[in-house]
């Protein structure tokens, strides 16, 4: 079945089998390699990372698309190209020995470091053979750089990314021939934001908190979950909801369907040791609203038969649609509130054509139709009382009055729901009054999902901020690929 991660792996077979079209000695193609660590290449994260560069290969690249060539160190495994999982490198420079323009990037992930180091420094070794020239430094003064006008915004977020503060971890220029070197952080605990200074690039599923020390690019979890492995059901597809909203006809046969209030899939109340604190608000938005709208919610996942609000869900996360398409209002809501930080979860519901109620991303609506979703945040006061409460990777939650550290499920959501509760009341009302008014859901979900008319293209989905953002790095970095556009401004 087409979905986006085999239209993606597709593209990068076609692009690492590419032939020379130049009859000369000279191949004047740019000519990417990219060397992945243990399974990261063909999972989400990886993926992620090559959508990134697939995107800036077939768009702004000078004599693109590139030539690309694939390599997995650490473990025997097939990819793309001719290449298996090793520390050695066989038969690249004889791939690279009449190219033009080369950069090598080395992609790390961050669950991987120990045996990153070990192929990072095999890596290296290859990539800087037969070189002397040392890297130098670049300076991030003012407005400009050596590789044309930059706008810096040391410390802020522009165009996607945002460089590292401090000047402990200096920019360093490609022009010798070094490897770029990216990382995926999977690091969410927020209190402990990795430092990553020997990463030229860090991509990371939220705009709430750059990593420090290093240059941060930002690629939405949403995207990132369709390139997942298991990922290969068709019905997770973004593309799916592109273009104007439902017809009036579709809107209202949609509303007939409808059983249930409001829904919620969740795996567990709260996995102590994998969630942050955050996370139970969903739990507490769950009780509130079905006491609001007079019927209680439905949930999997996390309540069982007898209860009489469980429901029965067949397949895993992605397939959870089809039980939501049962609720006026689906629970979409994440493990943690900061900015840009929202998964597969508000895409499920509005695949099953309901409204979903989100928290997560305060910012959602900079990303899709605001007019398409029901918001619910919390104040930082209140989620920083929260947070005090549990420390991730612990099973203890110390909430006042209790006399154990190993409170109940059902009291932690009291607690959170009586903590909460001012804070919620308007996203509850909000609910309640389109729940009370069929028009006003109608129009609802006649609304497109995506900003400009629905439109994908050239927007966060098809990755062309991250593509933009990592084009103004390696720009900025000197890399190869730009060498010729450089020395053209620079001459002009």
């Amino acid at each position: 079945a087409d979905n986006p991660r085999r239209r993606l792996v597709q593209r990068l077979k076609e692009a690492s089998t590419m032939k020379s079209s130049s009859s000369s000695s000279v191949d004047p193609r740019p000519h990417i390699v990219v060397v992945t660590c243990h399974s990261l290449p063909w999972n989400g994260s990886g993926l992620s990372t090559l959508h990134v560069i697939d995107k800036l290969s077939h768009t702004t690249l000078p004599n693109g698309p590139a030539v690309m060539h694939f390599y997995t160190a650490g473990q025997a495994q097939k990819v793309p190209g001719n290449a298996r999982g090793s520390y050695t490198f066989p038969g690249l420079d004889e791939k690279l020995k009449h190219a033009a323009a080369v950069q090598h990037i080395f992609v790390y992930e961050t669950k991987h470091c120990k045996l990153a180091k070990g192929i990072g420094k095999a890596y290296m070794q290859h990539a800087f053979a037969r070189k002397t020239s040392e890297a130098r430094s670049i300076a991030l003064e003012g407005t400009s750089s050596s590789s044309g006008s930059h706008e810096i915004g040391r410390g802020r977020w522009m165009d996607g990314r945002s460089w590292h503060v401090g000047s402990k971890a200096p920019l360093r220029s490609l022009r010798s021939g070094r490897p770029l070197v990216i990382d995926w952080s999977r690091r969410e605990v927020y209190w402990t934001y990795a430092k990553l200074p020997d990463r030229d690039i860090v991509f990371y599923r939220s705009t709430g908190q750059p990593m420090k020390e290093t240059t941060t690019i930002y690629y939405s979890l949403a995207q990132r979950i369709s390139l997942n492995e298991e990922a290969v059901c068709p019905g997770y597809d973004l593309r799916r909801l592109e273009g104007p909203g439902l017809s009036d006809r579709e809107a209202r046969e949609a509303l007939k369907s409808r059983r249930h209030a409001c829904f919620l899939a969740s795996n567990s109340v709260l996995k102590r040791r994998h969630y942050n604190m955050d996370a139970i608000v969903r739990h507490a938005v769950f009780r509130l609203l079905g006491s609001a709208l007079g019927e209680p919610c439905k949930g999997s996942g996390f309540i069982y038969p007898p209860n009489p609000s469980a429901v029965l869900c067949p397949g895993h996360h992605l397939t959870a649609s089809q039980c939501m398409a049962t609720s006026k209002f689906v629970l979409a809501m994440e493990n943690q509130q900061e900015r840009g930080w929202f998964s597969e979860k508000v895409f499920l519901a509005l695949l099953a054509r309901t409204v979903p109620i989100h928290f997560g991303a305060p910012d959602l609506g900079d990303y899709i139709n605001p007019k398409r979703f029901i918001l619910c945040t919390v104040s930082d006061e209140k989620i920083a009382q929260l947070r005090k409460t549990h420390v991730k990777r612990l099973e203890q939650i110390s909430i006042p009055g209790s006399k154990t550290k190993f409170p109940a499920d059902a009291d932690v959501i009291q607690f959170a729901a009586e903590l909460l509760g001012s804070d919620l009341a308007e996203c509850i009302q909000k609910v309640k009054e389109v729940n009370n008014d069929d028009e006003k859901y109608i129009a609802m979900l006649k609304e497109p999902v995506f900003l400009n008319g629905g439109k994908i293209a050239d927007s966060w989905v098809d990755a062309t901020p991250a593509a933009r953002a990592f084009e103004n790095v390696l720009k900025l970095l000197e890399s190869p690929l730009y060498e010729s556009t450089n020395a053209a401004q620079k001459k002009g």
